[in-house]
C-alpha cells in the first residue's frame, strides 16, 4: 500500500507541475533522470552520478554487469516537494531514496549546496546510492556503523572541472555533530543495530563516517571499501570470510 500511495504521489507530481514547467529525462545504461530543471543541468547530473557508479565499482573491483532494472531518479525544485513526496513527511529533508522490486527511486532537491557544511540532495542520493550499490552487488549483512560510515566516506566524492575525481572528502555537514553532539562511545557505536540511535541518530552518523575514514587512513588500504569489519556476513549467516568473498582490493 505504502509503494502504491508513493507511486502515485509521484504521478501526482507530475500531472500537477504547472504548465509552464517541462519535465525532461534523461538516460544511462544504470539510470533514468526526471527533472523539471533546466536541460543543461540534468545533463551535467546525469553525468555525474553515471561517473559516481563507475567510481564505486573501480573502488571496490566489481566487473559484473549491471541489473537490467534501472534506478529511476527524479529532480525536484524545492525541498517542501521532497517533503510533500516523502511518506513520513519530516522536515529539513533535502532527498530520500525508495527501493522496491520494480527498482530504486530517489527523489532530491537538484540546488546545490551553496556554504560548507550544508547537505544537499545530491549528496543525499550519493549516499542511499552506495547502499543501493551494496545491497545489490555485495548482498552481506554488515555492522550498521560500517553500513553508514561507507555510505559517508563516497556520498561527498566531488567531479572536479579538470576531470579529475577527487573520493574520501570531508563530510563538512558532519562536523558540528562531530564537535558538539554527545559522544556515543565505540562499544555503543559497534553494537548499533540501527534501531537504538534514537536522538543521538546525528552524532551516530558523524561518528559513524569518522571511524570508517580513520580505519581506512590507519589500514593504509588502496581501496574505501577494502577493510571489511570481521562480524560483517553474507546474507544467510554464511561463515564465508567477507574480504575474500567480495573481491575486494587490499
Amino acid at each position: 500500500m505504502r509503494k502504491a500511495c508513493f507511486l502515485s504521489s509521484l504521478a501526482l507530481l507530475v500531472l500537477s507541475t504547472p504548465a509552464l514547467a517541462t519535465w525532461r529525462e534523461a538516460s544511462t545504461e544504470k539510470f533514468i533522470v526526471y527533472s523539471d530543471g533546466s536541460e543543461k543541468d540534468l545533463v551535467e547530473f546525469t553525468e555525474r552520478v553515471d561517473k559516481f557508479d563507475q567510481v564505486l565499482r573501480v573502488i571496490t573491483g566489481f566487473k559484473g554487469e549491471p541489473s537490467p532494472v534501472k534506478v529511476r531518479i527524479y529532480l525536484v525544485d524545492k525541498e517542501q516537494t521532497v517533503r510533500e513526496l516523502y511518506p513520513w513527511h519530516i522536515p529539513n529533508i533535502a532527498g530520500f531514496y525508495h527501493a522496491s522490486i520494480s527498482g530504486g527511486i530517489g527523489v532530491a532537491e537538484r540546488t546545490r549546496a551553496f556554504r560548507a557544511g550544508q547537505l544537499d540532495g545530491e549528496t543525499v542520493l550519493c549516499h542511499e546510492y552506495v547502499h543501493h550499490f551494496m545491497a545489490q552487488y555485495f548482498p552481506y549483512v554488515y555492522p550498521h556503523w560500517y553500513q553508514e560510515g561507507v555510505a559517508e566516506l563516497f556520498a561527498n566524492t566531488e567531479f572536479l572541472k579538470n576531470g579529475h575525481i577527487r573520493v574520501g572528502v570531508s563530510a563538512k555537514y558532519r562536523m558540528w555533530d562531530l564537535f558538539n553532539s554527545a559522544w556515543i562511545g565505540t562499544g555503543r557505536l559497534m553494537q548499533d543495530t540501527g534501531e537504538s540511535s534514537g536522538p543521538n541518530l546525528e552524532a551516530f552518523y558523524a561518528q559513524s563516517w569518522a571511524t570508517r575514514t580513520l580505519v581506512l587512513r590507519e589500514s593504509g588500504a588502496r581501496s574505501a571499501a577494502s577493510a571489511v569489519p570481521a562480524d560483517a556476513q553474507p546474507r544467510g549467516g554464511s561463515r564465508y570470510g567477507t574480504a575474500e568473498g567480495l573481491r575486494l582490493n587490499r
